[in-house]
């Protein structure tokens, strides 16, 4: 319940005059505690009052509340403002329908009128459910953080505020074109297919990166020459027009391999690190000691590349703090 307030405070520190904020208590009874209430600014006192006086209800109807913020929400809908429902949780959900397909569907309802959806997990790390925030904010078109202490929560909230609540793009779609013979035979992102269909688009933040670390190979390695392209295209919608736009980029062979390689160096840190991380929740320290060291093997080349970069720097954090 602290880092809930926590992160409420961020949040209200962030705002400014003319912003709107609704709040609803998902415990069995759902209460609206405030309704469209336009704050005075930053740290406005009637809010930061409502914070205060949160507390644990009981039952935690994670649908019943979903479904009771969105009526809120919809209510309160302003189409010239940025519209954002978040659900801050410990990822548990009980005393209500607990089925994700239906909490998924509330929060792609959400998503389909431009309320999109942050999912804030607090907590105990070794016990939150990840899984079930990222499926219902995957729907929801919005971000996933676990914020684990109060420095998160400012950082989160109030740092990087536009980052967490803003929208670039809608239903961007990434399509990668290479010569023929050339298949991927590992990535790194969610999905992929040859059909376009079958890719659940994503909404990009403010500042968002997009990390493609993948690898490929050829069956027919002669047309694999100097010139032989390779073309991405990058779909999205414009936030506010719904306007569907494109990027078309092509390169050479040669181009790339003659190129920087500090991105591709960087990517590699990312995956690696990732990757290390989710063997540390579920295999523990000891077992994923291997992967662990591999990350820090791929982010030390990544520094020797990009010397000082406060990416890599947050990465080599994150592992020395969960390896002490």
């Amino acid at each position: 319940i602290n880092m809930l307030r926590e992160s409420c405070r961020a949040i209200a520190a962030s705002l400014r005059v003319g912003d709107t904020v609704s709040m609803v208590e998902w415990d069995v009874d759902n209460t609206w505690t405030l309704g469209g209430y336009a704050v005075s600014g930053p740290d406005d006192p009637t809010l930061l009052a409502a914070i205060d006086a949160l507390g644990p209800g009981g039952g935690t109807n994670l649908y019943g509340g979903l479904d009771s913020g969105y009526e809120l929400a919809q209510q309160v809908f302003d189409i010239d403002k940025l519209n954002r429902l978040v659900l801050i949780s410990d990822g548990g959900a009980n005393a209500g329908i607990t089925d994700i397909d239906l909490i998924a569907e509330n929060a792609a309802y959400g998503g389909s009128d431009g309320i999109y959806l942050v999912g804030v997990g607090v907590g105990n790390g070794h016990v939150y459910n990840d899984l079930l925030m990222d499926q219902v904010t995957d729907a929801g078109k919005g971000a996933a953080v676990f914020v684990p202490d109060e420095g998160e929560a400012w950082k989160v909230f109030h740092q990087d505020f536009v980052n967490t609540m803003g929208l670039a793009a809608r239903n961007v779609q990434v399509e990668l074109t290479m010569p023929p013979g050339f298949e991927i035979v590992k990535f790194s992102g969610e999905e992929y297919s040859g059909d376009p269909k079958e890719i659940e688009p994503q909404h990009i933040a403010p500042n968002d990166d997009m990390v493609f670390f993948q690898q490929i190979e050829t069956c027919a390695p002669e047309l694999a020459s100097d010139d032989a392209q390779i073309t991405v295209r990058a779909t999205w919608e414009d936030i506010s027009t719904f306007e569907t736009k494109e990027l078309v980029q092509s390169y050479s062979f040669a181009e790339l391999l003659a190129a920087d390689d500090k991105q591709l160096l960087e990517g590699a840190a990312i995956v690696a690190t990732t990757d290390a991380l989710k063997l540390i929740k579920s295999q523990g320290l000891v077992n994923a000691q291997p992967s662990i060291d591999a990350a820090f093997l791929a982010i030390d080349e990544a520094k020797l590349a990009q010397p000082g970069d406060p990416d890599l720097a947050e990465l080599e954090a994150v592992l020395m703090a969960l390896s002490n």
